[in-house]
This record gives C-alpha cells, structure tokens and sequence, in this order.
C-alpha cells in the first residue's frame, strides 16, 4: 500500500510539474540572425552562431540569466528576457507585504573599432528600471524595484539583460533575487524559484511524512 502511495506522488510530481511549466510565462531569446526562441522552461541556454555569435542562458531557480554577444563584421544586439509569475506565502493570505525586487547584473566590454555596451533592466507591470553602459572593462550595478505584493496573489515579473557589440564583444550575468523579506515568509515562483523556503519545504516534507503514518 505505501509503495502504491508512493508511485501515486511520484507520478503526480512528474506529470503536475510538466503541466504546471506548460502553463507558466515564456521566456525569449532574440538573438541576431536566428529566428526567436521562445520557452517555458525553468531553465535554458542558447546559442546563434550567424554573424555575431551570441550565447545566452537562464536559471530562474538559481536566480540568473546572462548573455555573451561575441560581435561580428556587422551591428549585432542580443537579449534575453526572463519572464515568470511570483507568489508571496507564509503570511496572513490577502495581506500586503512590500518587498524589493532585485538584479545584480555584471557587464564586460571589450571594444573593437566601433565599441560595445551592455545591460539589463527590470520591470513588474507599469513600473520598471534599466541600466546599461559602454565602458571598457568590467561594471557591476544593482537594480531594485519597490513590489506591493498581496501574499496569496500572484504577480508577474520581467527581467532582461542585453549585450550590443560590432566588432568587438559585450557581456551581461545578473542575479535575481528579493529583498526586505519578512520573517517567515517565502517567495516561489511558477517556474521553480524559492526564496525564504525553509519553512515552505519542511511543511511540504512534514506532508508527505504523515502519509505513511
């Protein structure tokens, strides 16, 4: 009987888990020369080696996305959005809890006969922030987006970092992440991403812990 249970929750883990990614966000990659890529997985990378050669890559459980523009004879400028549906547990539900939406993104340039420039931005409906520069060299910056989140409901959350390079090569890795988090609470996303998760994980495990008592 406990196997059977067992088979029963493992199933429903694989098979909830696929439907659940089907129905979450698309993320993009746009890339130079390449057709559109567009996927709801949790985590991906792609590459279009045309006349830029461009690499890019996201983790929404780890919390980063990045994107490598290589440059090439002609204007290349590539971007990848990351794009994911977050709720705020662990509180009174319908509560308003304010957190502060972050990402650490960090560029290098190095500049050919016509430079190159990178960046990334952040945005949660209406409101938004970006950043980007043409330095020579490595930058780093942190972006923050006030969020007035209702725990219980979800909101939806946009995030990007873009290289633009011509003959010469352009970089940008950002981690995202939330700050301001009360005591107790957590934050989870469609596609995987825990934050302040102790407390969710040991309830999940408590769960399915009593099944077999």
């Amino acid at each position: 009987m406990r196997s059977s249970v067992l088979g029963v929750l493992v199933l429903c883990v694989v098979s909830c888990a696929s439907r659940a990614n089907a129905e979450c966000p698309q993320s993009a990659f746009l890339f130079p020369g390449c057709a559109g890529f567009y996927t709801a997985a949790p985590a991906e990378t792609y590459s279009c080696l045309g006349i830029c050669g461009t690499w890019g890559g996201y983790d929404i459980p780890a919390g980063t996305l990045y994107i490598d523009e290589g440059g090439g004879l002609g204007s290349c400028y590539g971007v990848v959005t990351v794009e994911d549906d977050f709720v705020v547990s662990g509180a009174t539900p319908g509560a308003p809890i304010a957190l502060s939406a972050q990402l650490a993104i960090e560029t290098s340039i190095v500049s050919g006969k016509t430079g190159a420039s990178a960046g990334g931005g952040l945005r949660v409906g209406a409101n938004g922030v970006g950043w980007g520069t043409s330095t020579g060299g490595e930058s780093s910056t942190v972006l923050a987006l006030a969020v007035s989140a209702i725990v219980g409901t979800p909101f939806h959350l946009v995030m990007n970092v873009w290289g633009s390079s011509a003959e010469s090569a352009g970089s940008a890795h950002g981690i995202f992440s939330f700050a301001e988090l009360p005591s107790g609470v957590t934050v989870t996303s469609c596609r995987g991403f825990a934050q302040g998760a102790v407390a969710a994980r040991t309830s999940t495990w408590g769960l399915i812990k009593a099944l077999y008592r």
